[in-house]
């Protein structure tokens, strides 16, 4: 029986079949229960496991939502006991109750939040970005290609609800590209 890793949120419910989805058996993925939005409980113990073992300085995460992905790789950082993530998402009030869990879960140290539009914002920084997790606006290519001047050769994209054809992942050439089955689809991309 699958479990949820964090202690706020121990309701686990059947992911959704959507008409697009590259699975047929969506219900045998579980969602946290009133997060439909937020990824798959499987896809962020992914999350986590890829932050265990690429062991990255720098994340972004655009999308922050209910914070459920934010939190698994923020358990990463905690593993690894180093790296920095930030994350976006527009809505301020999301932000602060992402806020409030991640203080919950112990795991607001490892985490910057900002309320800025993903499609616009600068970096602010000047280390590349290690790892990106895409899953904010609706125009995933804006947000990418915003953000693509950080990547180093070696950075990871892995992007949620990568199976909806409203991404238009097919017209971002020049990376390698691993589509992994789940409701919604999860893609890992690198430079080629």
């Amino acid at each position: 029986m699958l479990y949820s890793p964090f202690k706020t949120r121990q309701t686990l419910v059947p992911a959704e079949q959507y008409p697009w989805s590259p699975v047929s058996d969506a219900e045998q993925w579980s969602l946290f229960e009133n997060q439909p939005a937020s990824p798959e409980v499987e896809v962020c113990r992914f999350l986590e496991a890829l932050v265990v073992l690429l062991k990255p300085n720098i994340i972004v995460e655009t999308g922050t939502g209910s914070a459920s992905s934010t939190a698994s790789m923020a358990r990463g950082i905690r593993t690894n006991r180093r790296g920095l993530l930030f994350t976006y998402e527009l809505d301020v009030r999301k932000v602060e109750a992402a806020q409030l869990f991640l203080i919950n879960e112990r795991l607001y140290e490892y985490v910057t939040c900002y309320s800025h539009d993903t499609l616009s914002t600068s970096w602010p920084h000047d280390k590349p970005i290690d790892l990106f997790f895409c899953d904010g606006a609706d125009n995933r290519f804006a947000e990418l290609k915003n953000f693509e001047s950080h990547f180093h050769k070696d950075t990871i994209i892995v992007a949620h609800d990568a199976a909806n054809p409203a991404h238009n992942w097919d017209l971002f050439p020049g990376y390698a590209k691993i589509l992994f089955s789940t409701p919604v689809g999860l893609l890992l991309m690198q430079k080629i």
